[in-house]
């Protein structure tokens, strides 16, 4: 079974490096992502949007035989409902990891910009309840991983689903 992961905001592939083993261990092939435009600095990203998020993913379910599985981290959870709602035949499940559809019209989040892009905020910005499983290691771990995200990149899922 293909199982493609999908980072949340600031991360990139290699975030899904603890994982993918076990995952092949369990005889599925996993696809770890880089979303487009993720890390590059707004004069080269200002056009990347969720958009061309959901097409990357859609571009590797259609290259991948058989039925897929989509794994979607935090704003990746609505990177997987934008595109299996693009190919719905061929998406036999989504997981989605500390996340859920944003309401109809909503925002994956807002997050101030600095310099054109969202970096990322620190973890005095999400609430205890939000990161209290997360070991003070896995903190560092992510904080030093994270990469700048446009603030378009953060918008309407509705908007993507209403474009098909």
């Amino acid at each position: 079974m293909h199982i493609i992961l999908i980072p949340g905001l600031w991360l990139d592939a290699s975030s899904w490096d603890d994982v993918s083993p076990a995952l092949r261990e369990a005889g599925h092939e996993p696809h770890s992502v880089t979303l487009p435009g993720v890390g590059e600095p707004a004069d080269r990203s200002g056009e990347i949007g969720i958009t061309e998020w959901v097409g990357a993913v859609v571009d590797l379910i259609d290259r991948l035989d058989g039925d897929v599985v989509l794994v979607g981290h935090s704003g990746g959870g609505n990177v997987a409902w934008g595109a299996a709602d693009r190919r719905v035949d061929r998406v036999g499940r989504v997981i989605l990891v500390d996340t859920l559809p944003p309401t109809p019209g909503g925002m994956i989040w807002e997050f101030p910009i600095v310099d054109g892009v969202a970096p990322f905020p620190g973890w005095d910005t999400f609430e205890e309840r939000e990161i209290r499983d997360l070991s003070e290691a896995v903190r560092v771990a992510v904080a030093q991983r994270a990469l700048v995200d446009r603030r378009d990149r953060l918008g309407s899922l509705a908007a993507v689903l209403g474009a098909r």
